[in-house]
């Protein structure tokens, strides 16, 4: 069994995750955590954006000692 950090606690994000989990079949633990984006409230760019969900993923995964994979979405 594979365990995913997922950098967020929002539950639309989490469910969106879910699903395409589902989707593709794929057998997953999601541990979901509220970690920091390192980036403002509101990214205004793409780049923002992207730096932002890389560093959702790392943060999760530092945090989820188990996790097998880190999850980042902004």
């Amino acid at each position: 069994m594979i365990n995913l950090a997922l950098g967020t606690t929002s539950k639309q994000k989490i469910g969106y995750v879910k699903e395409i989990i589902c989707e593709i079949e794929l057998d997953l633990i999601i541990t979901p955590i509220d970690v920091s984006s390192e980036v403002s409230e509101q990214p205004t760019t793409e780049e923002e954006t992207k730096k932002g969900s890389i560093n959702r993923a790392k943060n999760a995964i530092k945090e989820i000692k188990k996790a097998d994979w880190g999850l980042g979405i902004e």
